[in-house]
């Protein structure tokens, strides 16, 4: 069964870190592949700093030199809110009910799961995939707490499409996007950035003062 990641975010600007993530959860789930999906507009933060369109084109420079990480733009093209739900029933329509989807996402970010739209739906579309360091601890809602409590072990993407919850311990780099621009701002340089992204923020004058 071919087994697919999808991460998602703003990406404002991608950096090393993102890229670690999705690496390592290639490695340990084993994916297939991991779609990096940028998000157009987010529904729960500030419009970004960068537009969709650098973004993604700085994703894709980030992308380019790693076998198996691919850029998906199908949020930039939608002009409504970028629900994720909204997005896995595109992947869902698209890649059909054959296809183990895993739904990777930071600790931060699991943490407001129920503020999402439709959150209840997203194991009926895929696996969920949490991804945070072994020593992190985070106070969550029941709802998620049971689901941490009840865990499953990685072969689940293998046995079934989706519906089922795991927890990926990760050597996660303290690296934030708001870190990366605050650093760009006042510098113009920042070494948590790929040199071709480095590059492209520097020809396109991306965060500048």
């Amino acid at each position: 069964m071919k087994c697919i990641g999808i991460f998602g975010g703003t990406f404002d600007p991608v950096h090393n870190g993102h890229i670690q993530m999705a690496l390592e959860a290639k490695a340990t789930l084993p994916l297939d592949e991991v779609r990096l999906v940028p998000c157009h507009k987010p529904p729960h933060r500030q419009t970004p700093a960068g537009d969709s369109l650098h973004r993604f084109a700085m994703l894709t420079l980030a992308a380019a030199s790693h076998k198996g990480l691919l850029v998906d733009d199908r949020e930039c093209s939608r002009e409504t809110p970028s629900y994720t739900v909204d997005t896995l029933v595109s992947l869902r329509q698209e890649l059909g009910d054959r296809v183990s989807l895993v739904l990777l996402m930071g600790m931060d970010a699991f943490v407001h799961l129920t503020s999402w739209s439709r959150w209840q739906q997203l194991r009926e579309l895929a696996h969920v995939a949490v991804m945070s360091r072994p020593d992190g601890s985070t106070v969550v809602h029941e709802h998620l707490k049971q689901w941490l409590q009840e865990a499953d072990e990685p072969s689940i993407i293998k046995q079934q499409t989706a519906g089922g919850f795991l927890r990926l311990d990760q050597s996660l780099l303290p690296i934030s996007a708001t870190q990366v621009r605050q650093q760009l701002v006042q510098t113009g340089q920042s070494e948590s950035i790929s040199p071709p992204v480095a590059e492209y923020i520097k020809r396109h004058y991306l965060y500048q003062r």
